[in-house]
C-alpha cells in the first residue's frame, strides 16, 4: 500500500529512505539509480529548501535513530505535508532517537547487577521492546517523613545504607494529595534533614510519602537500571540479552514556528521528552501518529493556533498525553490515549490531554483509559463532548476525570460546554498521601470558573458524580450512578438566584447504599439552588440528599423521587463498535428490570460507541 497523500500540481517530493538512503543524492526519486534517490536522514531533509506544497515522504519499515528540528512554512491552499511511503501495510516510518546502543558484551558483572560504559546520563533506557523502569527505594510503595521541631526528616533507619551514600539520588515526595514533586538530594544532615537546591512548591508534612530514585544501590531489590556519574557507568539488574537503547533528546520531533504543515501516519517511540514538539506558528495537523513510551508528553504545543489532532493512538507517558498551551482553535478529536501518569517512577502528571489554557478548543469523541490524574482539561470557549474515559485518577487525588483546574483564577465566563462524556471509574489514591478519603469527581469545575454547561453526561464509580464550585453554570440531563454523592455543589456553585445561580434539572440519579444523590453546600446569605426538577431511585441504606446554608442544615428539598429499587447496575460501551448485551441476572431478575423512563427492558440491549445505560428493579413488597 502506499501511504503518501497525493502531490500539489507543481511541487517537489521528497524521499527519505533511513536504510537504503544516501544523503549525497538529491532526494527526489524513491528508488536509487543513476546517481538519484532518496535521502537517508532527517538532518538532510531538515537542511532543504522545503517550499509550500512539497511532501517530505519517510520509508514505512524504515527506523531513525534521530530526532529531527524542522522549520516549515507552507500555504492554506499549498500545505508542506511530511507522510510515509512504499509498503506501509501494518508499518510505519518510525522515529526512535537513540543517543546510545550499548550491545550485549559490552556490560560486566557487579556486585549488583551489571554495567556498562556510558559517557552521559540517560534520560530513558529501553530494550528493543520495552522502557525500563529506573531504579527505586523502596521497589514500591512509600516511606514516611517525620517531622520534628517543624522540620520535616527522613528518617535514615528507614533505609539500607549509610545517609552519605543517598547523595545524587532524585527525593520522589507526595507533597499533597493532588501532586507529587521530585527533587535532587545532595546530602542528609545529622538529623535527617534533606539538602535540595530548589524548595518544593508545596511544603510536605509529617507522615508524607517519598521515596528515592536513580543510584545503583537500589537495584538489589528493584528492577531497572541506575546511573553512576561518578564511575560513568549504567547499572541494569539483569544481565541483557539484546541490545539496551539509551535516549536523551527532548523530543523526537520538533516544529518550530510552523505554518500550515501536514504530519500523517508516522510512529514515534522511546523519547525521553516529547514525541511532536511544537512551538509557535499555525495551522498545523497531526493525523494517524502512533506514539508509545515518552517521558513528557506524547504532543505539546506552545503558542500555536489551529493545531488538529486526529486520530492519534498513544500509550505510555510518564507524565502527560497531549498538552496544548496558548493559541486557540485547538482540536483533539478520535484519539486513543492510553496508560498517561501511572508510571512506578511516579512524576507530576496534569492530565491526558491538556488544552485548559488554550481558548475555543474542541475535545471530542476521544478514548481515555489509565490516567495518574486528569483525563481532560479544559478553558474557555471550549467543547468537551463525546469522550470515553475510564479509569481515571489512579495515582493521585483531590482530581476530576474532566476539569477546569483551580490553578487558572483569572478564567472568569468560561461559556464551555461538557456533553455527551460517558466516565467510568474515578477512584483516587491516597498510597503515600495524608488525607483519608479521595476526593475524586467525574466533572469537577474548580474554584474561579464559572458559566459551564453539563449536559447529557454518565458518571459512575467516582467520590462525586459532578462537582460544582462554578457560578452561573448548568447542569442538566446527566445520569450518575454509584458515586458517593450523585451531584455536589459547593460555596459560588450553590447559588439559587441571581446573575451567579446554577441550573439543576433533568438529572437521573441511581445512589447505592451508604451513597446521597444531592449535597449541596451553599453560602449562609441567598438562597440555595433548586432541586425539584431532577429523578432520584434510591436503593435501601441510601441517604437523603441535604443543603446546607453556611453551617445551618435546611429542610430536606424536594426531588423527583422515582421510588425505592433493589437492583440496579449498569451496561457500558467502551469501544468503538456496537454491542448487543444479555441480561446477566437471572431469568426471574431480568423481567423486572426497566430503563430510566420505566419501560421494560427488550433483552437484546442494544448499545452504540460511548451509550451507558442504568437498569433497575423496583423494590418487592
Amino acid at each position: 500500500m502506499f501511504l503518501a497523500i497525493g502531490a500539489q500540481a507543481g511541487a517537489a517530493d521528497y524521499y527519505v529512505d533511513a536504510e537504503q538512503g544516501n544523503d549525497e543524492y538529491p532526494g527526489t526519486q524513491a528508488v536509487a539509480g543513476d546517481g538519484a534517490g532518496p535521502w537517508r536522514t532527517l538532518a538532510r531533509a531538515a537542511a532543504a529548501s522545503i517550499q509550500p506544497g512539497d511532501r517530505i515522504l519517510l520509508k514505512c519499515g524504515a527506523v531513525w535513530g534521530e530526532a529531527a528540528v524542522l522549520k516549515l512554512k507552507g500555504t492554506a491552499e499549498a500545505p508542506i505535508t511530511i507522510a510515509g511511503y512504499g509498503d506501509c501495510e501494518n508499518k510505519r516510518p518510525l522515529l526512535r532517537p537513540m543517543s546510545s546502543a550499548l550491545q550485549a558484551e559490552s556490560f560486566r558483572a557487579e556486585s549488583v547487577g551489571w554495567s556498562a560504559p556510558l559517557a552521559l546520563p540517560p534520560g530513558m533506557v529501553f530494550s528493543p521492546e520495552a522502557v525500563l523502569p529506573r531504579a527505586r527505594y523502596p521497589a514500591q510503595g512509600w516511606l514516611r517523613l517525620k517531622s520534628e521541631g517543624g522540620i520535616v526528616r527522613i528518617t535514615p533507619a528507614d533505609l539500607p545504607v549509610a545517609a552519605a551514600t543517598l547523595a545524587g539520588s532524585d527525593w520522589i515526595v507526595r507533597t499533597n494529595d493532588y501532586t507529587v514533586e521530585a527533587r535532587r538530594l545532595y546530602g542528609l544532615g545529622p538529623q535527617g534533614e534533606a539538602n535540595i537546591a530548589k524548595p518544593f512548591a508545596f511544603q510536605p508534612a509529617g507522615g508524607a510519602g517519598y521515596y528515592l530514585e536513580g543510584q545503583p544501590w537500589m537495584l538489589g531489590s528493584s528492577e531497572g537500571w541506575a546511573y553512576d556519574p561518578a564511575g560513568k557507568r549504567l547499572h541494569v539488574r539483569h544481565r541483557p540479552s539484546e541490545t539496551i537503547g539509551v535516549n536523551a533528546s527532548s523530543a523526537a520531533l520538533t516544529l518550530v514556528q510552523p505554518e500550515h504543515v501536514r504530519i500523517h501516519g508516522l510512529a514515534i517511540r522511546f523519547v525521553a521528552g516529547v514525541g511532536v514538539d511544537i512551538s509557535g506558528g499555525r495551522d498545523v495537523e497531526l493525523h494517524d501518529l502512533d506514539v508509545a513510551d515518552v517521558g513528557v508528553a506524547f504532543v505539546r504545543a506552545r503558542d500555536t493556533d489551529d493545531i488538529r489532532v486526529t486520530k492519534l493512538a498513544a500509550r505510555r507517558s510518564q507524565q502527560d498525553g497531549i498538552t496544548i498551551f496558548g493559541g486557540s482553535g485547538a482540536r483533539v478529536t478520535e484519539s486513543l490515549i492510553e496508560d498517561v501518569g501511572v508510571s512506578d517512577n511516579l512524576r507530576k502528571s496534569i492530565a491526558a490531554i491538556q488544552v485548559d489554557s488554550s481558548n475555543d478548543a474542541e475535545v471530542a469523541r476521544n478514548r481515555i483509559a489509565r490516567a495518574g490524574y486528569a483525563a481532560i482539561m479544559f478553558g474557555k470557549n471550549s467543547v468537551v463532548e463525546a469522550n470515553v474515559i475510564t479509569q481515571t485518577c489512579l495515582k493521585l487525588a483531590d482530581c476530576g476525570a474532566i476539569y477546569t483546574s483551580g490553578a487558572n483564577k483569572k478564567y472568569g465566563h468560561y461559556a464551555s460546554r461538557v456533553s455527551g462524556n460517558l466516565i467510568s471509574d474515578v477512584p483516587g489514591d491516597l498510597s503515600g498521601a495524608l488525607s483519608k478519603i479521595a476526593l475524586t469527581a467525574g466533572i469537577y469545575l474548580d474554584d474561579e470558573s464559572r458559566g459551564i454547561e453539563v449536559a447529557d453526561n454518565f458518571v459512575e464509580k467516582a467520590q462525586r458524580g459532578i462537582f460544582s464550585k462554578a457560578a452561573a453554570s448548568i447542569i442538566t440531563g446527566n445520569t450518575l450512578y454509584d458515586n458517593v454523592y450523585g451531584v455536589m455543589l459547593y460555596r459560588t456553585g450553590a447559588h439559587g438566584e441571581g446573575g451567579n445561580a446554577t441550573e439543576v434539572r433533568a438529572n437521573y440519579i441511581v445512589s447505592r447504599p451508604g451513597q446521597m444523590p444531592f449535597l449541596v453546600s451553599a453560602e449562609a446569605h441567598g438562597r440555595p439552588v433548586t432541586l425539584a426538577g431532577n429523578q432520584v431511585r434510591h436503593m435501601p441504606d441510601s441517604q437523603n440528599s441535604q443543603v446546607w446554608r453556611g453551617s445551618a442544615k435546611q429542610a430536606a428539598p424536594t426531588i423527583g423521587n422515582a421510588g425505592t429499587v433493589d437492583l440496579a447496575f449498569s451496561l457500558t460501551n467502551t469501544t468503538t463498535i456496537p454491542l448487543s448485551r444479555v441480561c446477566p441476572l437471572p431469568k426471574a431478575d431480568c423481567s423486572r428490570l426497566r430503563l430510566p423512563d420505566g419501560s421494560m427492558v427488550d433483552w437484546l440491549i442494544e448499545l452504540a460507541p460511548g451509550e451507558a445505560v442504568v437498569l433497575t428493579a423496583a423494590k418487592q413488597p
